[in-house]
């Protein structure tokens, strides 16, 4: 059988190039989707690390230290 003058091999061979292609895809998608998730984490934890870093010094400025 041919399609637009590709052999059965040949679409074959265009078969498997596509599929390798898409498998390379994905695991790029998969890496930078876990590689993003890990950057957001760590954005997440600076952010709340600030946050709490704020309350402490704002408490320890109420507090009146004296001896």
């Amino acid at each position: 059988m041919e399609i637009n003058n590709y052999t059965d091999k040949q679409l074959e061979g265009l078969r498997e190039k596509y599929y390798e292609k898409q498998e390379r895809y994905n695991k790029m998608y998969n890496e930078a989707t876990e590689r993003n998730q890990k950057i957001l984490l760590y954005i997440e934890r600076e952010m709340l690390r600030r946050s709490i870093n704020k309350d402490l010094n704002e408490i320890i400025n109420k507090m009146d230290i004296t001896e």
